[in-house]
This record gives C-alpha cells, sequence and structure tokens, in this order.
C-alpha cells in the first residue's frame, strides 16, 4: 500500500475522531478530497463507503459513539428504468442509464437545526477486483460526471450550487452537497459495457446532529447506515 495512501486512512480517522471545526459533515463536499494531512484534516479522497476503493472505511468509523442514537435510520435506492430480475437477483443492463434517487428514512437528529443541519451521503459502484464501474452523472448544475470530474479538489461554496449531489476528488465516489436538510438525493448512473460482470453498491449515509463539546463540533453522535447492494449482468 502506498505511504500516501497510509497517511490518508490515519488522517480521516484521527479528523473525525477529533474535535474539530467543521466536522459535523463536512462543511461543503470539497473537502472529502482535500488531503487528509493538509490544513482542513480532510478526506484525503476516502468517502467512507465501505468500498475497495475506500479500504473498506465506513462512515461509522467515525460518526458513531453513542449506541442511543445508533440503528433509526434506514437507506433506500430506487431506480428509472428499475434494476430488472435474473435469476431472482437486481441485475443492470450493459449500457443503460438510470435514474437514480436514493433517500434517508427514519432521520431523527438534526431537526430542530434549520440552516446546520447538514446530513452525509456517499455511494460508489465497483466490480469485483475493486474497479469503478460506469459512469455517474451529478445532478448538480452544471452536472459533473466521473468521467469529467474535477480531478484536483475544489473548494466549492456548495450551498449556492443547485442540486444535491457532485463527482470530485478522484472520480471513483458520488456525494452529498453539503446542504442543510438533504435526506434525498438524486444522480444519474450509465451501467458500464458488457462484461463488466456483477457489481456491488456500496453505500453509507449519515444523520447528523451538529453535536459540540464546548465551543467546537464533533463528528461523533451520529447516526449511521452502510451497507451494499448485489447487481449481475443482464439481461
Amino acid at each position: 500500500m502506498k505511504n500516501w495512501k497510509l497517511a490518508g486512512i490515519a488522517g480521516v480517522v484521527v479528523a473525525f475522531t477529533s474535535i474539530s471545526a467543521g466536522v459535523h459533515a463536512f462543511s461543503n463536499s470539497g473537502e472529502w478530497h482535500e488531503t487528509a494531512d493538509g490544513p482542513y484534516a480532510a478526506g484525503g479522497d476516502i468517502h467512507g463507503t465501505g468500498s475497495n476503493h475506500d479500504w473498506g472505511v465506513t462512515c461509522a468509523h467515525c460518526h458513531i459513539n453513542d449506541k442511543q442514537q445508533q440503528g433509526k435510520i434506514d437507506f433506500t435506492i430506487s431506480t428509472s428504468p428499475a434494476f430488472a430480475k435474473k435469476n431472482g437477483l437486481d441485475s443492470y443492463v450493459p449500457g443503460t442509464t438510470y435514474q437514480v434517487t436514493t433517500a434517508m428514512t427514519g432521520e431523527h437528529l438534526g431537526l430542530a437545526l434549520v440552516n446546520t443541519n447538514f446530513n452525509g451521503f456517499g455511494l460508489t459502484i465497483e466490480d469485483q477486483s475493486g474497479k469503478t464501474q460506469g459512469v455517474f452523472l451529478s445532478d448538480e448544475t452544471p452536472p459533473k460526471s466521473s468521467v469529467n470530474c474535477v480531478a484536483v479538489p475544489t473548494m466549492l461554496p456548495d450551498a449556492i450550487v443547485k442540486g444535491t449531489t457532485t463527482v470530485r476528488g478522484d472520480c471513483h465516489t458520488l456525494v452529498s452537497l453539503a446542504k442543510s436538510n438533504l435526506t434525498t438525493w438524486t444522480f444519474s448512473w450509465t451501467a458500464p459495457a458488457a462484461g463488466a460482470g456483477p457489481l456491488t453498491i456500496y453505500y453509507g449515509v449519515v444523520d447528523a446532529d451538529y453535536s459540540t463539546n464546548g465551543s467546537t463540533r464533533s463528528s461523533l453522535g451520529d447516526d449511521v447506515k452502510v451497507g451494499t447492494k448485489k447487481l449481475v449482468e443482464g439481461p
């Protein structure tokens, strides 16, 4: 494993679990892509989806420390067209573009915080070798895709960007724009060409509570749902 990746994983865990201003979820999505050992102690392109690309790191590694606040949220994924069934399993049709709506259900934290209820979301799709498959297209304006996203980290002012999702950093994961009160995220995904084989959707969502410790904010005390969804190649 490359040294920078080791430093990134360590930096992400330290950044999230230490008390630091702005870690209620990152104050804008660009911070997912800043270096973990830089001035923002940011994500280092590790998005907490639990995928191979994220080295198995999930949102739960950094956002949970209160059992009274855990296990109350869920996460749904719906597509248009719907994934077909093949031998009883969800399947994708190669080359097909799916409009995807994801949602956190059961939100219970931060509801009284009108302008600071920043929830978080990340999703990626990988094949059995851990390679990202297909092309994401965010719903931000103008939309960014995983084939033309900004490879160099950019600290964009998310609050004035229209939409709910973005693709930046090293382009392998679609993440939430940092906007208050989001519980639903939309984007599109174009399935890879035939031959990609079985795929896995990795996701993580955070019900953030903007918890405080003294005068600073902490990433701990949130509720988290992480999981996977298997897809086989169709038709």
